[in-house]
């Protein structure tokens, strides 16, 4: 009965309104009864075309609110009704919220159909629980921190083995005896010998008397 109470309570019986009386930049000028637009009120502006824009009131300049839009400015001319809102600051959240994606609006957006409402209105600009308050962490966090911890561990035995694979590569670059130099067939062996260089004429006999005695 209180939960029903609360909800017939938000019904707003007498709409108060305003109109729109200037815009500059993204900020719209309200012109209307003050004393219902508090910082926080949440303004609905009517352009007409069924199309209606949130606000929300951040400040006053002279007798006019200035209120901060939702959505673009579309369609928004002088004049405009600005509807004034009793229970748009607030939202009604409920266990079935639970898995689902909401705007800042508490509106749904994630196509699976309207939210259940809750029974007890919470204000969108609530003050957060005291630490000492608040429950501890459970498991799913040090689940996840252990998944991260394994995570940083593999990327780190990856990259050393990229550096072992570098390394090694650098080793056999360095040692000459692992670089393979292309030959230029145009070039004469004779002439790269230099003029220092005796040939092998012991080599050239023993191979002749060799093939003699195959002969």
């Amino acid at each position: 009965m209180k939960a029903l109470a609360e909800q017939i309570g938000d019904i707003d019986g007498i709409n108060i309104y305003g109109r729109v009386v200037g815009v500059r930049g993204l900020m719209v000028e309200i012109a209307g009864p003050i004393h219902a637009m508090s910082v926080g009120a949440r303004i609905v502006i009517d352009t007409g075309g069924n199309r209606f824009i949130p606000c929300e009131v951040i400040g006053f300049t002279g007798n006019n609110a200035v209120v901060m839009p939702f959505a673009g400015l579309d369609g928004v001319r002088r004049g405009c009704r600005a509807v004034i809102g009793n229970a748009g600051n607030q939202v009604r959240p409920s266990a079935k919220w639970l898995g689902r994606v909401v705007n800042a609006m508490g509106e749904p957006i994630d196509g699976k159909g309207p939210l259940e409402q809750g029974a007890s209105p919470v204000p969108y600009r609530n003050m957060p629980p005291p630490a000492h308050s608040r429950k501890r962490v459970g498991q799913p966090l040090a689940v996840f921190g252990e998944q991260l911890v394994g995570l940083e561990a593999r990327a780190l035995r990856r990259v050393d083995r990229v550096l072992d694979r570098v390394l090694t590569l650098v080793q056999r670059l360095g040692d000459p005896r692992e670089r393979v130099l292309p030959q230029d067939p145009q070039r004469d062996p004779e002439q790269e010998q230099g003029p220092d260089h005796q040939p092998d004429i012991r080599g050239d006999q023993e191979r002749a008397a060799g093939c003699d005695g195959h002969m």
